[in-house]
């Protein structure tokens, strides 16, 4: 999963690609932030679902970087969403056996995100007016806008490319997340704590994102940008498919459409 979101990122698609040369927004530090806060959420989910004792620091450690990321983007409360549920099903309701290290966790939190704190106090918590979350249309419609921008976010901004291929590397990249949403599904009985919960903290992350993305002011903007941050968990379901234990045949032909998609948007 790993390695996919890494080609992912470094090769496309275009618009993805072209963010990583400038600093916008902090989008490439609220990346890091979602991929780290899933993947250790999901460690520390299956430690506690097993009854194994999990250290302070490591909650200090989560919500320290998750602090971090919702200073840098607010756009990272998706992952944290996500990453609690995670956690919440991983302490199967027993809160008071973890209670210094979620005090820990809150306490990390509080830290990394004291820098937006301090200055939305002292300037009228101007950061919120631009988070546009509240719902602005019909769910329908609004998901059909946000596809559109999905879209966007697959056409070829640099260089050039036909008219339907934005289309068909959108669809290659959902039937690709699906397949891996499928396999983590159909194998979840065989793969270990650890592999359930990343896989279900990626499906977590992409639907809360999709949702409050659709129903956001942002949704009305002709733009993709606001739709990079869903990249990641989408190649991290689609790598599901190619962790599968089975033939090499299997094995080949799942990495190799993964390998074709990821070329294809970076050349496009």
């Amino acid at each position: 999963g790993g390695f996919a979101a890494l080609l992912a990122g470094g090769f496309g698609p275009a618009v993805y690609f072209h963010f990583q040369t400038a600093p916008r927004g902090g989008y490439m530090v609220a990346l890091c932030v979602d991929a780290l806060v899933l993947w250790a959420a999901a460690r520390l989910a299956a430690r506690l679902r097993a009854g194994e004792k999990a250290a302070a620091r490591s909650f200090l450690g989560l919500g320290l970087a998750a602090g971090i990321g919702m200073w840098s983007n607010l756009i990272v409360a998706s992952a944290l969403l996500a990453a609690a549920i995670l956690l919440l099903h991983g302490m199967r309701g027993r809160f008071w056996r973890h209670a210094g290290g979620i005090a820990a966790g809150l306490a990390g939190f509080v830290a990394g995100f004291s820098p937006w704190l301090a200055y939305n106090a002292s300037h009228g918590w101007a950061s919120l007016e631009m988070s546009q979350l509240a719902a602005r249309e019909p769910l329908a419609r609004a998901a059909l806008g946000a596809w559109n921008r999905f879209i966007m976010l697959q056409s070829a901004e640099i260089g050039s490319a036909g008219a339907r291929l934005p289309l068909v590397l959108a669809l290659a990249v959902l039937a690709l997340a699906a397949g891996g949403a499928g396999v983590a599904i159909a194998h979840w009985r065989r793969a270990s704590l650890r592999e359930n919960y990343a896989r279900a903290g990626a499906v977590l992350f992409c639907a809360i994102f999709a949702w409050v993305f659709a129903t956001s002011g942002f949704a009305h903007t002709r733009t993709a940008r606001y739709w990079v941050p869903v990249a990641p968990g989408l190649a991290v379901l689609a790598a599901t498919a190619c962790a599968a234990s089975g033939g090499r045949l299997r094995r080949g032909a799942a990495w190799t459409g993964l390998a074709i998609l990821t070329v294809a948007q970076g050349f496009a």
